[in-house]
């Protein structure tokens, strides 16, 4: 069984269509023992939104900031390039999708995908935030899980 952890970033949301700049995985193999996951892969996709970008993802300070600059997304081929392969991350066979509050990242893959007129993607993702505020009967975002949980 191998496992896809994933999170999506978008330049704009304007009209509530995301518009991916950045599609960040971590492709891991369960341990035949059960003890815990081997990393297979791990890649920041990067691509050309072909669309504005928010203010505030570049504003010092900003709490949802971007790690590169709008020059090195603009410098990137645009969704359309990467679709099949995002596809293939998303769909192989044997797989489990796991996302951290992923409706959004979902519906981004959606939107991007009906924008660039690609058929709809096969994919189903668990989303791992309502067990954890579950769980720990609490509400939080990734960092504050990351922290109870002790992990990097």
């Amino acid at each position: 069984m191998t496992y896809l952890f994933f999170d999506i970033e978008c330049a704009n949301s304007f009209g509530g269509i995301g518009k991916i700049c950045s599609f960040g995985y971590v492709l891991c193999q369960e341990a035949e023992d059960g003890s815990g996951f081997t990393v297979l892969e791990t890649d920041d996709i990067l691509m050309n939104p072909q669309a504005p970008f928010d203010w505030y993802l570049f504003k010092p300070g900003s709490k949802c900031r971007l790690s590169y600059s709008k020059e090195e997304y603009r410098s990137r081929p645009p969704f359309s390039a990467f679709y099949q392969r995002i596809q293939d991350l998303l769909s192989a066979d044997d797989r489990r999708v796991i996302g951290f509050g992923c409706r959004n990242d979902v519906a981004a893959i959606v939107s991007e995908s009906l924008r660039y007129q690609l058929p709809l993607p096969r994919l189903a993702v668990y989303d791992i935030h309502p067990l954890l505020e579950q769980f720990y009967e609490s509400q939080g975002g990734l960092g504050a899980f990351v922290e109870k949980l002790g992990i990097d």
